[in-house]
């Protein structure tokens, strides 16, 4: 039943009706917490989730206990360099952002780097955006060499981006 409670939150979260998916996702948690032979992954899923809706409804603050509750329990059950701990690490770090902890945010920046770098061919697409966000998150901890180092990094990553999407 969690799973079917976790797909409609996911509707309506995809369609930005954040308030109607927030009690699905919750109901899903409970149904979870309460089941002793949940898969781990799940419950990291729904907290994921969880963290997503608050940063939309913008509450990063209550967005990265769920996202850390969700790391907690994929470190355990995937390697450390496993790209959906990239994701995680992003996630969280885009809630430290919006809240201007950016201190916060530079470990989980660096770990999605780490594993982009050795997860990602070297002028895969996905690098500009850890590029640029590394660029602002040392721009605004006053480390202007950091940032300009990063903000060279990113147009090289973009140069594989196809010709029919420069317009995004």
């Amino acid at each position: 039943m969690a799973y079917v409670y976790k797909s409609i939150g996911v509707a309506h979260n995809a369609l930005g009706n954040y308030h109607t998916a927030f009690p699905w996702f919750h109901q899903a948690l409970e149904i979870e917490l309460a089941c002793e032979t949940i898969d781990g992954f799940e419950l990291s899923v729904t907290y994921n989730n969880l963290g997503d809706i608050h940063r939309s409804l913008r509450e990063p603050s209550i967005a990265v206990s769920y996202f850390q509750k969700a790391i907690e329990i994929r470190e355990k059950l995937l390697p450390p360099t496993h790209p959906t701990l990239a994701n995680l690490y992003n996630n969280i770090a885009c809630a430290y952002i919006e809240m201007n902890e950016h201190p916060s945010a530079l470990p989980f920046l660096q770990k999605t780097l780490q594993i982009h770098q050795l997860s990602l061919p070297e002028h895969h697409p996905m690098l500009t955006g850890t590029y640029s966000k590394l660029a602002l998150v040392y721009m605004s901890m006053g480390d202007e060499q950091m940032a300009f180092y990063y903000t060279q990094l990113a147009p090289i990553s973009n140069q594989s981006v196809p010709r029919k999407y420069d317009k995004f």
